[in-house]
């Protein structure tokens, strides 16, 4: 694997991981508070971020 290849890899990962835990942060505080959260509130959360962050936005965010 070239380094170039390696280093996208790696930034990929690093956005679905930073995902994960902020969707895992987010499910628990809903149900902790006794809030809905499903899919669309964490598909509106992620775009929300996506459109915020521009290295979130710079690529992928499903592995």
């Amino acid at each position: 694997m070239s380094s170039t290849a390696r280093t996208a890899l790696l930034a990929e990962w690093d956005r679905c991981r930073w995902i994960w835990n902020e969707c895992v942060a987010r499910s628990r505080k809903a149900h902790r508070e006794g809030e809905k959260c499903g899919p669309a509130v964490l598909d509106r959360m992620l775009t929300g971020a996506r459109a915020m962050t521009p290295w979130l936005a710079a690529g992928s965010s499903v592995p």
